[in-house]
């Protein structure tokens, strides 16, 4: 793990395994900090059952969320 990306331990999974592998290439490739997350980080009370969906986080940009489920209707509710 380099200093320019940050995966939340137990993220990674069969689903977004090769999303999240480019995800730190291009972090590190263009030396821009990221965070790839499940739930709030120092949160312990919250706790999501869904393994499909990830937020990525990056100074300067705009919050990201990242569906790897098919149904986009579930998605958007």
């Amino acid at each position: 793990m380099s200093s320019f990306y940050y995966i939340q331990p137990d993220l990674k999974n069969d689903t977004n395994a090769s999303f999240l592998n480019a995800l730190e290439i291009f972090s590190n490739k263009k030396q821009m900090q990221v965070y790839a997350i499940k739930n709030p980080l120092g949160e312990n009370k919250y706790n999501y059952d869904r393994d499909d969906i990830l937020v990525l986080l990056s100074p300067g940009y705009k919050i990201t969320f990242v569906s790897f489920d098919v149904d986009e209707e579930e998605f958007n509710d």
